[in-house]
């Protein structure tokens, strides 16, 4: 399916996650291809997709969810917010309406948006800082460290598990109560999962019994932009249930096989 198409919604069963990696491109870094858009141009279509988002009831559930999340994590408001896998919101409406929500979470947290995707054109990083986000310059492939004050929300719109996992090991501790992930439903992601992918998702499978997923009714407009998704948090006093081996055994930085193409990897 083109990303310039959809699928109305007809039904509430959710559907599986949408790939989006360009196969032919696993080591991309961002800003060094172009096409040639008018930023003046492509932020009207922003400011439509905007409208659109929010006149759903969709991002009236996604508001009521997040604010249950930060209620459950004992903080009032989100400090930053953390963007991959945003795409070519330039050419993919799914993209674009991702990337609406994410203004509209912005406006109602007055928060700083970080993003990255090692696909982005110039064109759609300067239209990024044009919105007021800052652009996370390196591929960090998901292994970012939290911020050591307020709450971070982490919106990764379908995008691979891999990224999950990276973060989750990057901030395997206590610490993970400070942060929100929106994205891709865990539990149906560990699911999913056989033996012989159980590294992609290993410590997704690790903190689940620890974590509590909000999963939102997929009823916009559209079923193939907001599909699969689900908000997480990780409770400080489901945490602190866990002995300090929990987070010192077998914390191994993930590596994934060659075969793999979900993830696209730093640029060396």
């Amino acid at each position: 399916m083109s990303c310039d198409e959809f699928k109305l919604v007809t039904s509430r069963k959710r559907g599986r996650k949408a790939r989006r990696v360009d196969i032919n491109r696993p080591h991309n870094k961002q800003g060094e291809t172009d096409i040639s858009v008018s930023v003046t141009d492509e932020i009207v279509k922003i400011n439509h997709a905007r409208t659109v988002v929010d006149e759903s009831p969709f991002t009236e559930a996604v508001k009521n969810i997040l604010q249950e999340a930060l209620d459950v994590c004992g903080t009032k408001s989100v400090t930053e917010i953390v963007c991959y896998g945003l795409g070519h919101f330039t050419e993919c409406v799914i993209s674009r309406y991702q990337l609406a929500l994410l203004l509209t979470l912005q406006e109602r947290f007055k928060a700083t948006v970080h993003a990255h995707d090692p696909v982005f054109y110039v064109s759609e990083l300067n239209i990024l800082k044009e919105l007021g986000f800052f652009i996370i310059e390196e591929n960090e492939e998901g292994k970012r460290l939290l911020s050591t004050t307020g709450t971070t929300l982490l919106y990764l719109p379908h995008c691979p598990k891999q990224l999950v996992n990276n973060f989750l090991w990057k901030n395997w501790g206590p610490d993970l109560s400070k942060c929100i992930i929106f994205g891709n439903s865990f539990s149906s992601a560990v699911d999913r999962s056989v033996l012989s992918d159980i590294e992609l998702t290993a410590y997704l499978v690790k903190i689940q019994p620890y974590m509590k997923e909000f999963p939102i009714v997929n009823n916009f407009k559209f079923l193939d932009v907001f599909n699969d998704t689900s908000v997480h948090v990780f409770p400080e006093n489901k945490l602190c249930e866990v002995l300090p081996s929990f987070w010192s055994e077998n914390c191994v930085e993930p590596e994934y096989p060659d075969s793999d193409l979900e993830l696209i990897i730093k640029k060396q």
